[in-house]
Parts: structure tokens; sequence; C-alpha cells
């Protein structure tokens, strides 16, 4: 395929040198791209076709002198090629090597100087560009840069430079000022290290790079459950993941000879930072924490924003350009704070015939949230001189709705149906989806949500395995689940901390977490009905109903559960159940022995075997196959009972696979041998063929 290079130069420094380099390469072969051949005249800017030239091109050859440095357009030219990760490779004609842009400077620079012999300057251009361009790899789960992402070039070029040399472990922390500014938030740590996930240079370096939402002060995760979301993308089951040891055993493994970046963000236990360092793997770690302790030595200490960035932030996120000095002034009210600088903005946005001066005497004369009950750690003042700007614009029913997001788990995304759920509208009225469509409108406005391209690490699905199959090989590659196309929105982690003891202070918190629960157990029954290849618009919610299972338990040890909250945790693990399975997901086993203990207490002794079978199967992942055998031995009389022949079967099987992995292979076969009947009776030929195999291998 001939390859298009893109030639860059400013014509008042040697077109001459351009025009002959321009006819040498396609003699060579090559498809360049120069302005004064291939320029068109078809109606449309001429910025748009160098846009499009650059689009299409490979690689981009910068010709560089003090004209073309000095050019706006030329650097136009350059700075869109490196966002699009195509590379640059400078073309030193007139001037020193200092004059070469830093941003482009790193890599090799041709001298193409009249000091230099012209064929051996070709012949370099040409051994260069005829190299194939690395292609950049995509980060898993990184989030999106915002559309006003403001660099900071300060902070991503040395972090940048510790990538490029090794460095094990980089942390990015906020800069601590005084003992009141550690741990603060919404300042642009997360940003920053999403700008060096998503940056060209970056992608390059590495053969993986892995984000992992490390949790916030309401919902932590521990070290297992994080490699085991790594594990999954390389198609493990859940099995290898249920204690630390095994779990750096089985990622090392997969890492082992390749390059990796893992991005934990919000990082509160440092004994997570030391479980991620991998010995004789090239794995590096990249931390965001609050806490300046976890950073140690290695931090990089991120300021908040100065007044020319933060006015740049302002004029970007409000949509138009703002009198300076206000702006200025306004930054500097806000002390600098990124997250509270955008609520001010998007404010601002939303009222087109408000000026930067009424914002910035509607700032002064605020006041902030002094009787929340939240974490130090989430406070922040200069935050809730916007939020309270924002959040008393509301409307009582609209500041009630904002609250109710509190209630999801912190970091998930959620879609329109989940909103609407926890405000109570009926999603069949045509009036009630109207009203969610225009408050989710005036969040988005606002800067309070943001509308959001999910991209968690989320397992693919494995098939179901009963005791007497043999799941698939470690690191086999599973089909990636279809994603449903629904808009998906999400909220910064301290506006929902917020929201959340805004519920909590406003009495709501049980009345909307009940609307959640049901949302989600419902959503929770495509499980049982959809196959697991299209479960991928369900797993976007994988956090919510993380969330709603673990304060499911919660209510349910509290004591005395009420006849409401034994049929709400029935259903959940009723739901949840084939997910488990297919996940081969152990680490909920709470979920399922809440199912068991409610369907007791319903006596609904169908539910009751379901449970101890699939408590079972979760016993013997684990390795527990006498515990195991405890539970089946309980299920099967009443499976026999309700006269549901094919859980008979299944137990049946369970059993025998239970004893083959004890080693009493003639015990496992009298199982086997009276549970093949049974699947032949109710036609269920996949269990049938399953027991022949396993009845094979006993004898075998």
């Amino acid at each position: 395929m001939t390859r298009r290079i893109f030639i860059s130069y400013a014509r008042a420094d040697d077109e001459a040198f351009v025009l002959k380099l321009y006819n040498a390469l396609k003699t060579m072969g090559f498809d360049p791209w120069y302005d004064r051949e291939n320029m068109t005249n078809d109606g449309s800017p001429f910025t748009q076709a160098i846009g499009d030239a650059i689009r299409d091109c490979e690689r981009l050859l910068f010709v560089v002198g003090p004209r073309s440095v000095a050019s706006p357009y030329c650097a136009g030219e350059w700075k869109l090629a490196l966002k699009l990760c195509k590379p640059v490779v400078p073309l030193l004609r007139l001037g020193d090597y200092n004059l070469i842009p830093p941003a482009i400077g790193k890599g090799h620079a041709i001298d193409c100087r009249e000091a230099r012999d012209y064929g051996a300057a070709l012949n370099e251009i040409i051994r260069i560009i005829s190299d194939p361009a690395r292609d950049p790899i995509e980060p898993n789960g990184a989030p999106a840069l915002p559309d006003w992402y403001i660099e900071r070039p300060q902070y991503l070029e040395p972090l940048k430079a510790a990538l490029r040399t090794g460095d094990p472990l980089l942390t990015i922390t906020s800069r601590q000022e005084s003992a009141a500014l550690v741990g603060i938030g919404g300042i642009g740590k997360t940003t920053l290290a999403a700008a060096l996930c998503l940056d060209c240079e970056t992608r390059r370096t590495f053969d993986y790079i892995f984000w992992l939402e490390a949790g916030s002060n309401r919902r932590k995760a521990d070290a297992p459950t994080l490699m085991y979301a790594v594990g999954s993308v390389f198609g493990d089951p859940s099995d290898p993941y249920q204690d630390l040891n095994s779990a750096r055993a089985v990622l090392s493994n997969h890492l082992r000879g390749h390059k990796t970046l893992i991005v934990l963000d919000d990082v509160w236990d440092g004994g997570l930072v030391e479980a991620f360092q991998f010995g004789g793997v090239d794995c590096r770690l990249l931390i965001t924490t609050r806490q300046k302790g976890i950073a140690g030595e290695h931090g990089q200490a991120v300021d908040k924003l100065n007044p020319t960035e933060g006015a740049a932030l302002l004029n970007a996120r409000a949509g138009r350009i703002l009198d300076s000095g206000d702006a200025e002034a306004i930054v500097r009210l806000l002390d600098g704070h990124t997250l509270a600088i955008t609520l001010a903005a998007a404010w601002l946005k939303s009222r087109p015939g408000q000026t930067s001066r009424d914002l910035l005497d509607d700032l002064r004369d605020g006041y902030t949230f002094d009787d929340l009950n939240m974490s130090e750690t989430d406070k922040n003042k200069n935050l809730e001189l916007s939020l309270r700007l924002s959040y008393d614009s509301l409307t009582d029913e609209q500041q009630a709705r904002f609250r109710a997001l509190g209630v999801l788990a912190a970091d998930a995304t959620f879609d329109a149906a989940a909103a609407g759920a926890l405000w109570g509208d009926d999603p069949a009225n045509r009036a009630g989806a109207r009203k969610r469509e225009a408050t989710l409108a005036l969040l988005l406005d606002a800067g309070l949500i943001e509308t959001v391209t999910p991209a968690a690490l989320t397992p693919g699905p494995l098939p179901v395995h009963g005791e007497g199959e043999k799941p698939d090989a470690v690191g086999a590659q599973h089909a990636a689940p279809d994603s449903d196309t629904s808009p998906r929105y999400g909220q910064h982690r301290l506006l929902r901390a917020y929201a959340w003891a805004l519920l909590e202070r406003a009495g709501e918190s049980d009345a909307v977490f009940t609307r959640c629960a049901e949302h989600f157990i419902t959503l929770a029954e495509g499980f049982n009905t959809l196959p697991p290849e299209a479960w991928g618009a369900l797993e976007q919610d994988a956090l919510n109903l993380q969330a709603v299972g673990d304060e499911l338990v919660r209510q349910w040890r509290a004591g005395n559960p009420t006849p409401e909250l034994a049929d709400r945790c029935g259903r959940f693990a009723s739901n949840i159940t084939r997910y488990l399975a297919n996940r081969r997901e152990v680490r909920r086993l709470d979920w399922l022995e809440i199912g068991l203990e409610a369907s007791r207490r319903a006596a609904d002794s169908r539910r009751e075997a379901l449970f101890l079978n699939e408590i079972g199967l979760a016993w013997s992942a684990l390795g527990e196959k006498r515990k195991a055998l405890a539970y089946y031995e309980q299920a099967l009389p009443l499976y026999r009972a309700v006269g549901d022949r094919g859980g008979e079967a299944t137990t049946l099987n369970n059993i025998g696979g239970a004893w083959d992995d004890l080693g009493e292979k003639r015990q496992a076969l009298a199982y086997y041998e009276q549970a093949l009947p049974l699947y032949r009776a109710v036609g269920d030929r996949g269990g049938e063929a399953t027991t022949l195999n396993n009845i094979g291998g006993a004898w075998d």
C-alpha cells in the first residue's frame, strides 16, 4: 500500500527544498501531500482540506526553519498530527536543533541543512519513513478527557519522562501546601492520569494499559478484585483471584514479557500499592491518591490551577471569552479548584444574560454546606461555593432528584431508565418520561452530571461449569459482550459524595435505595433470560448491581429483616445466580447466603434448593469439596420433594463431580448413573451428554 506522507513547511523558509523532497518521495513510491500540488478548490475551507490530509497520512514531515516554527498554521498541523497519534518527523533545514519545538523534539530529528550531503539526508528520510509506524494501543478502561480539558504540560511531561526512564511507581497527589489540603479532591489528578494514558507516546510505549478504580471512601476495592478485573480481560475465571498470593501469581504470568502500565485511581490503602508491584515483570504502576502518606518519595504533587489556567478553563467551559480580570478573580476566590471552576463556568454558560461579574458577585455572596455529615477528604469549601450556587438554582423537586443520584455506586455510570427509577417516574407515562429527560438535560447543563462513554474493565462471558465439567484453560479468549447504545451518564465522585450526604440529611436514603434496588433487581432478571453473549448492556451496571447486593447483605445482617426485605434479598440473589455461575465468581458468596436464608424464611423449597446447589458450586471452586458436598446433599431431597427432576439430576451430577475430585471414582459413578436417566426423562440432551462424558471419565 502506498504510504501517504504530509509535508508541513513555511514557504518563506525554503520552498525549493520542499519541492525537491516532494518529487523525490513520489519517485520512491510514496504519496506525499504538498499544498502546491495537492490542494484542491472544492468549496471547503483550506484548513479542512489540510486537516483531512493529515488524518489520511501515515506520518507528518515538519520542515524546521525560523518561519515554520513561528507559523501558527504549521503548529496547528503538527499538533493535529500528534493529537491523531501520527508520528511527526522533524527535518532540520534552517537553524539549530534547539529550534525544534519540544513536543516533537524528543524523537529522531534528521539533519537536512545545506552543509550535509542531500543524498545522505534523503536516504535517512526514506529509511525512517519506510519503517511501519507502531500502532498505538487502546487503554483498557481509561476515561475520556473532558471537552474543556486544559493541558498542563508541567505535570504531564515529567510523568512521561519517568515512564521512559523506567520508574516502577509513579504517584499523582495534591500538593501539600498546608495540612488542610492533604487529600484534596477534584483538582484534576484523575484527568492528568487519563491524559497520560491517552497520550500517543504512552500508547506506543506499552503493550497493555489498564485503568482500575481503586475506590472512594464509600467503596474501596481490594487487590484480588482489582486484579481479577485485569485477569478477566485475558479470559480468566474468578477462581484464581480469591486470595492475594494466587491472584498475583496468575496476573504476573499474563504480564511477563510485556510492557504494562497499570493505573490505580483514587487509592486509599498503601497496601494496595504494594500488592501491585510485581517482581520480574516490566510493569509500571501509576496511582492517584488524596492521601499524602501513600505517595511517599514517588509523588508528583499537583497544584491547583493558577489564575491563567483557571481562566482558560472558565472560558472553555463557559463557551465564551470572559473579562480577564473577573475570570482570574473567580479562580482566586475558588482557590484554583478545578471542579469548583468547572461548575461555576457551567452555571454561567446556562445563563447567557449573566456576566462574569455577576458570577463573581454571586460567589462572593454565597455560603457553604456546613451541616453535612461527610468525610473530611470529601468536603471542600471552594467546591461548595460553586455547588451551592448550582444547587440553589434548582427547584425543590430538582434538588431531590440530584440528591437521589447519591445512592448509586461511586464511579458507576447510569442510564435514563435508572435515573427515572430513582426519581419514581412511571416509564409508561409520557409526561414522566419528558420530565426525566428534562431533568437530565438540566443537570447536564449545570455540570452536575456528564455524558460518558463507558470503558470499565468487565469480564467477558464464560460458560457454565458444573462439578463434573472442566473449565476453559486460563488465558482463553472470550468474546466481549455486546454494548447497549443508550446514553450513559456519570458524575464526579465528589459530587456523588455531596449528593449522598444531602440525601441522608433529608432522610430520603431508605426510600431511594428501595427504588434503586427494585430497578436493578428487575434489570438482573436479564441474566436468567438472555444468553451470556447478550449481557453487555446489563454489565454496564455491574458496579450498581454490586452496591445493591452489598447493601442488601448489610441490611439483612443488621437483624430482624422484614418480609419485604426477605423478598427483595431472595429475588436479587435468584436473579444474580446465573451471572455468578457463568463468571465463576465466588467472591459474592454472601449474596447467595442471604438468598438461602430468605428462601428458608419464606418456606420456598425450590429456591432454597437452588441456592444450596449454587453455594456448593462456589465452595467447590474454592477447593472446599467436602463443604460443597454438604450443600449438595441438602439440596437433593428438596429437589425430590418439589418434583424438580432437572434440578435433581444436576445435583446428582454435582455430587458425583465432588466425589470424583476427591478421588472416589466408584462413588462418583453411582451418582452419575442416577443422574443419567433423569436427564433423559426431562429431555435435557446437554445434561445427558455431560453426564455420559463424566461417566466415561470416571471409568477411564
